[in-house]
């Protein structure tokens, strides 16, 4: 019927029939929400033509045929309620048009970016071919998984942005200071009071770079808490304090036999460890990796 590119005339959706992108309506009457929700739910749209009624022409094509309808701000305004009543809203422009002195009303169902949509009452619609269908359940759930992705990927182009400017931030940080160490190591008659201060320029260097480092640790950590997902860095240090237990208990062969047989017990771990992990979670990584250790040494 047409290409991407511009929008049908009204000959050419007269001409074509019913289909998968146009509907008629005799009058607004027959206009419901179902109409509005389903061309939104598909990825063309679609157009709702009031005043047309379905003919055949000498072929036996089905064709539409303008018989006029009643066209007043009360009706447009029906139809925009119609339209705007929808859950969400959908986006729909509604014009005049005159064929052979016949006037007729021309909706335009923009495809819905907000997908999937449904009437007040929760009904989910779509168009396929020359009717409105109900969607399957499974065509929902693809459509709720699209849009969820499409969230995710825009939340994390975002997120990264911040990571990206953040890096940028600490480079230039280092930069800086690695400038001001070159400047004053150049100072042939140091002395020890210059020593000193250079000591504390440069630990007050490094506080300055932890500043933006922590900052981009903690922003890639609410994105894994936002999506609902497990944190790599968490799961990393897990494995390698696991790892650092199997270690010392193969070292010790007494201590884990004794381990093994206790029901509580205490160990000491690095502040790399209690920095990331609560107590509560530091005694259950503990305790499973007594009980795995005891399982390996039976096998």
């Amino acid at each position: 019927m047409t290409d991407d590119t511009r929008e049908p005339t009204n000959s050419e959706l007269l001409s074509a029939g019913e289909s998968q992108l146009v509907d008629y309506k005799r009058n607004s009457g027959g206009v419901s929400m179902d109409d509005f929700v389903a061309f939104a739910n598909t990825e063309t749209g679609g157009y709702i033509l009031v005043g047309i009624d379905e003919a055949e022409d000498d072929t036996g094509k089905q064709i539409g045929v303008p018989v006029g309808s009643r066209i007043d701000d009360g009706v447009i305004v029906g139809l925009q309620n119609k339209a705007l009543e929808c859950i969400p809203p959908v986006a729909a422009s509604i014009s005049t048009e005159v064929i052979d002195g016949i006037s007729f009303i021309r909706i335009r169902v923009v495809p819905g970016a907000n997908k999937p949509y449904s009437t007040r009452k929760g009904v989910y619609c779509l168009r396929d071919g020359r009717r409105n269908r109900p969607l399957l359940p499974n065509e929902l759930l693809e459509i709720f998984l699209e849009n969820e992705v499409g969230v995710f990927q825009s939340r994390f182009r975002e997120s990264t942005q911040s990571i990206i400017e953040n890096m940028s931030e600490m480079e230039r940080s280092l930069s800086a200071t690695i400038d001001n160490m070159t400047s004053q190591l150049m100072l042939s008659d140091m002395t020890l009071d210059d020593t000193e201060s250079l000591l504390q320029a440069l630990n007050a260097g490094v506080r300055q770079l932890r500043i933006p480092v922590e900052r981009t640790a903690e922003r890639v950590r609410h994105i894994y808490l936002v999506d609902q997902r497990s944190d790599p860095i968490d799961a990393r240090l897990k494995e390698q304090l696991v790892k650092e237990i199997h270690e010392y208990l193969r070292g010790n062969p007494e201590t884990a036999e004794r381990l093994s047989s206790a029901e509580n017990f205490s160990m000491q771990v690095a502040a790399k460890y209690s920095s990331n992990f609560s107590v509560d979670e530091l005694t259950a990584i503990c305790s499973e990796a007594v009980r795995n250790f005891s399982t390996i040494t039976e096998e």
